[in-house]
């Protein structure tokens, strides 16, 4: 019992220090920073964006729903009305569409409450990946001693904390103002390693 706890131990810590040293790689250039940054930027930007197009696309799907459930009911009031008098066919469409409304209202609450999931792992992403990054980045300024490197990592870093911190479900690239002056700074880096 105790070999089988000192294992799972041991095996936690290996994978603790797997798993940080592929966070951490080492870092000799700022265009690797960038690269770094721009990887741990992308899962959280897809992560946002599919959110975002998944519930576009539901929401869509939904009003066309209703569409049809409004056009069914209609029918089958038609169809009930053959052998029902007047108003027993004006309660039974009224009932129909009622039902289809309370079961359109529970879909369209699902859907919000997906919607709602999705945005708080997007913000919990942005939120670890905001940790990583700046943890990558001492690692980075402690390697390099140099100014010049030092203040290009430094305008890179302070560009895509900015650009991190716009990154939602209702933005997936953050504010158009903060995703250019990310890329700008990325392409500096990436031309000052060259």
């Amino acid at each position: 019992m105790k070999a089988r706890a000192a294992w799972g131990a041991g095996l936690m810590l290996f994978l603790f220090a797997f798993d940080a040293a592929a966070v951490t790689p080492a870092q000799t250039t700022v265009a690797d920073l960038a690269a770094t940054l721009q990887a741990q930027r992308d899962v959280c930007a897809k992560m946002a964006a599919d959110a975002k197009s998944t519930y576009s696309l539901a929401q869509y799907q939904s009003g066309l729903d209703r569409q049809t459930a409004a056009v069914k009911a209609e029918m089958d009031a038609r169809v009930y009305g053959v052998g029902h008098g007047r108003q027993q066919t004006t309660d039974y469409n009224i009932q129909q569409i009622q039902n289809s409304e309370n079961a359109q209202n529970a879909k369209d609450r699902s859907i919000s409450d997906e919607y709602g999931a999705s945005t708080q792992k997007v913000g919990q992403c942005v939120s670890d990946f905001e940790q990583k990054g700046k943890s990558i980045y001492v690692v980075f300024k402690q390697r390099h001693t140099n100014n010049s490197i030092r203040a290009q990592a430094e305008s890179l870093m302070s560009a895509w904390l900015e650009n991190m911190s716009e990154i939602n479900t209702d933005t997936p690239n953050g504010s158009d103002t903060s995703y250019g002056a990310w890329k700008a700074a990325k392409a500096r880096a990436e031309v000052s390693s060259l």
